[in-house]
């Protein structure tokens, strides 16, 4: 009965079901993504508070969807992004109890270090200063939104979206329009690498919170899991799945007074009973997506092998690495990039680029960074790298010490995951995505340190 309960206030919930029907409607008729958008910032603008951040999280994924949905133009998402920046800016100006949490002063502080190494020695300063910009607005925005969710539950808002990600990217495995050229999935999302960096902090909080009884376990918590680890596997991004196992590995260690209940035991040998089953039913193709899971099969060419499938993203870390000596203390220049692994980008450089209409002025350019933490110093130098890294450490430590599983293990497999993808200071990529968990992580660990009666520091 519990089980047919959970199923149903998950399906039959108002939001699900208006959402499901846009994506459905997406599918159908092109435009219908437009105004799924506006419909969004009508209710951030009316109903204010909790959908301030709920829209921003939406339209995050909404610009990022499978083409075969028609999402949004990314320019509806910046439009939202400054409009709602120009009413937080004039009500954090006209407020007497002005304030900014610890993780937002450090974030602008990095923010400023990137802009002074960029002004000393970009390589196109003026463009590293814009997209510096566009960053520190989103970030503000970001930490404004959850200032005003009040009594928001976080936690069940983001099992939502995992289990909506996970379930609208489910069809999408049976047919060709889930999976990339090369034979990749990419679910709901518009590149294999895209959904497992967005799937993997979300499948993180959700594993957890069953293994730390943050919330009750079940057979639709099971589904879930079942269909998102498949999904992250097909994916056949390995630092994602390589994050999940180094994580849950770091769990059992650290939460030594974990103990597995007798459900989620029996829970967890249902699952894998369905994993067995379903390579029972598919021996060929599960062997086959192995072997391109560690091999990086091209569908046009047979096997490439292990060294092929790393070298561009390898030497893009060189490059990265001569950048560093060349230019110690500025770096290159934000979002600047010296070479590009992808032929076909390095071919049509000059049409991708994007210039302010009628001027000169650039303010997108194509960015292919395969390690965040290698392409932060590369780009801004060593000074804003090793704050960087204080950064991200000083957040982990705070999100471990509040003693919730479920809010430092994302955060842990992102960390890991980083020095296989490096989108966070993307102003257009699944960043957003990002520092919109981050900081929503962030305000989880803190209120957990306010109950327990640690206010300051915040």
């Amino acid at each position: 009965m519990n089980i047919h309960k959970t199923f149903a206030r998950f399906f039959g919930n108002r939001e699900t079901v208006v959402i499901f029907a846009y994506l459905a409607a997406m599918a159908a008729v092109p435009g219908i993504g437009t105004l799924a958008a506006l419909h969004l910032m009508f209710m951030a603008f009316t109903k204010k508070g909790e959908w301030y951040f709920k829209s921003l999280v939406y339209f995050a994924l909404l610009k990022h969807l499978n083409p075969i949905f028609h999402p949004p133009s990314t320019n509806l998402f910046l439009l939202f992004v400054i409009i709602l920046f120009v009413i937080f800016l004039i009500e954090t100006l006209t407020s007497s109890k002005m304030r900014l949490f610890s993780l937002e002063k450090k974030f602008y502080l990095l923010f400023l270090l990137f802009a002074l190494a960029s002004m000393a020695g970009s390589l196109y300063p003026t463009f590293s200063l814009i997209r510096i910009a566009i960053v520190w607005i989103f970030t503000f925005v970001v930490f404004q939104s959850i200032r005003r969710l009040g009594k928001f539950d976080l936690i069940q808002f983001m099992l939502r979206v995992t289990a909506l990600l996970v379930f609208v990217s489910l069809p999408l495995i049976f047919t060709g329009a889930g999976y990339m050229c090369v034979g990749f999935f990419k679910g709901a999302i518009n590149h294999s690498q895209d959904f497992a960096l967005i799937l993997l902090p979300l499948f993180m909080l959700y594993l957890t919170a069953i293994l730390s009884h943050k919330i009750q376990n079940s057979l639709f918590h099971m589904t879930v899991l079942g269909i998102g680890s498949i999904e992250l596997i097909l994916s056949a991004s390995r630092g994602a799945v390589g994050a999940v196992v180094m994580t849950l590995i770091l769990y059992f260690i650290l939460q030594k007074s974990t103990k597995v209940k007798k459900k989620s035991l029996i829970s967890m040998l249902f699952l894998l009973a369905g994993l067995i089953l379903f390579v029972a039913a598919n021996p060929e193709k599960v062997q086959q997506r192995i072997d391109s899971f560690f091999m990086k099969y091209e569908n046009t060419g047979g096997v490439t092998t292990y060294e092929d499938s790393v070298a561009g993203r390898l030497y893009l870390v060189e490059v990265a690495k001569n950048n560093i000596k060349e230019h110690p203390l500025t770096g290159v220049g934000f979002n600047v990039q010296t070479y590009y692994q992808d032929p076909l980008v390095r071919l049509n450089l000059e049409r991708l680029i994007k210039y302010i209409p009628e001027t000169d002025i650039m303010y997108s350019r194509p960015l292919e960074k395969g390690n965040l933490y290698t392409s932060v110093f590369e780009e801004n130098g060593i000074v804003a790298g090793i704050f960087f890294l204080y950064l991200l450490f000083s957040l982990f430590w705070m999100l471990y010490r509040s003693g919730l599983p479920f809010v430092w293990t994302p955060f842990f497999a992102m960390m890991i995951n980083f020095n296989g993808e490096a989108s966070l200071f993307s102003p257009s990529g699944p960043g957003n995505f990002q520092m919109l968990f981050i900081a929503a992580l962030y305000l989880m660990a803190l209120q957990q340190k306010q109950k327990a009666g640690g206010m300051h520091g915040a």
